[in-house]
């Protein structure tokens, strides 16, 4: 670290994990025995050595699975800037297995109250993704289009639920590594050698690069209210009571410098939705829409560009089944940078 800080200048270099996802029989964070360990040894070394060096970062744990209950946590308070995450076992709450996501909500709100109560530390979900279709080496689980409308609705029910940052598993690994998350192709499996060219992985790259190109740093998170957009099923909820099941769910930033809206809608139902847009809260202007859905998860000419734009307070639109809409002050073309800082 302080290498890369202080002679190398990485200025991006925010948050440390000493090991990732302790404590699991994964793990090589382990005793002698070969059992998985406490990371706090390994909080209490890095800490001091840290501090000493002045360094600008601060240590994150426990980077392991998320938990659904608190209970030793607390010992590692002294040590670290910000409590992080892992959620891969989430699933639809239509599913019937768990954890449903509504779970992984009912959870965030106390773990936020925990972190908040005890230094206002932050909380990440600092790796998340689906295995809802397999984890195997080389299945395209993780990838496949249902598998991103869940890491995309996982994204916008956190996000209004309070957390404070995610990191969807990833953008760049390489397919002979693991390819199964890669979102962009870069391996030839038949020949097995690195192609010759990269283009994005067609059924992931675009879900999650819409987020994530229309998300500025440290944007604030508006109040977003659904009415409507559930089934006439009903499930257990968190609290073991029986409630319709929600299919449609919508989180709205604000752009921290230039106020710009980025609403994304995501509907995770079979049927096409009719919804109405209700923007008279939000600034006169104009907003573009943009639209992922089923039709572009084979495509190999898939271009995020607006399919059209809209000035009126209320507008109806269609929200497809399987898809990812998003309405916003920005207008990007394809070849366009996505937002950074604004």
């Amino acid at each position: 670290l302080n290498y890369l800080i202080n002679e190398r200048n990485y200025s991006c270099i925010k948050w440390v994990s000493v090991n990732n996802e302790p404590h699991e029989s994964w793990s090589w964070w382990k005793a002698a025995d070969g059992s998985p360990q406490d990371i706090l040894s390994g909080l209490q070394a890095m800490k001091p050595e840290m501090d000493a060096l002045n360094l600008p970062c601060k240590l994150v744990a426990t980077d392991g699975p998320f938990k659904y209950e608190i209970k030793d946590e607390a010992k590692y308070l002294p040590f670290i800037g910000a409590l992080s995450f892992h959620d891969y076992g989430s699933v639809f709450d239509w599913w019937t297995n768990r954890p449903y996501m509504q779970h992984t909500e009912t959870a965030l709100l106390k773990w936020k109250d925990f972190a908040r109560a005890n230094g206002n530390l932050p909380v990440f979900m600092a790796e998340f993704g689906s295995f809802l279709f397999g984890i195997e080496k080389d299945t395209d689980g993780p990838a496949r289009w249902i598998s991103l409308i869940h890491d995309a609705e996982l994204v916008i029910r956190l996000t209004n639920a309070g957390i404070d940052g995610m990191n969807r598993w990833s953008f760049i690994n390489r397919g002979d590594l693991d390819g199964h998350w890669e979102m962009i192709d870069t391996w030839d499996a038949k020949n097995h050698r690195l192609a010759d060219s990269i283009t994005p992985h067609q059924n992931s790259y675009y879900v999650y690069g819409l987020i994530s190109r229309f998300t500025a740093k440290y944007s604030d998170v508006l109040k977003t209210i659904v009415s409507g957009g559930t089934d006439t099923t009903t499930f257990v909820n968190a609290e073991g009571k029986p409630q319709p099941l929600q299919r449609v769910f919508a989180a709205t930033f604000r752009s921290p410098k230039s106020k710009t809206i980025s609403l994304f809608i995501v509907n995770d139902s079979e049927t096409v939705r009719e919804a109405e847009i209700d923007l008279s809260a939000l600034p006169e202007g104009v907003y573009y829409v943009y639209e992922l859905n089923q039709s572009a998860k084979d495509s190999i000419n898939v271009r995020v560009e607006p399919v059209r734009q809209i000035s009126e307070n209320k507008q109806l639109i269609q929200l497809q089944p399987l898809s990812l809409v998003l309405i916003s002050g920005y207008k990007l073309k394809a070849d366009e940078k996505g937002i950074v800082n604004d």
